[in-house]
Order: C-alpha cells, then structure tokens, then sequence
C-alpha cells in the first residue's frame, strides 16, 4: 500500500464537512426550541437603543 499525499487534506476536509454539520444542526434545535417552547438564546436587538423591546 502507497502513501497517499492526499489523505490528510481530504481528513481535514471531512472534520470541517463534519464540524459544520454539527454547528447547523445545532443551530435548527435552537430555532426549533425557540419556535416551540418560547426558549430563545437570542436577543433581539433594537436599531435605536433608546426603545425598548418586550419580547
């Protein structure tokens, strides 16, 4: 079996696939809790910061 000068680039490309697949789904439970339950991780945030928001 040869070495292959490929083989740790393509590992790393599939870390990074794997890591932001993870991140994303992460991200659609947080949505999907903040859709459901009114559990938001999120603040809103005003363009003005004088007015308050109430959410």
């Amino acid at each position: 079996m040869s070495f292959n000068p490929f083989k740790p680039v393509i590992h790393n490309i599939q870390a990074i696939f794997n890591s932001n697949l993870q991140t994303e789904k992460q991200r659609k439970d947080d949505e999907q809790e903040c859709l459901q339950f009114g559990i938001c991780a999120v603040q809103a945030q005003s363009p003005r910061p004088e007015e308050l928001y109430f959410g």
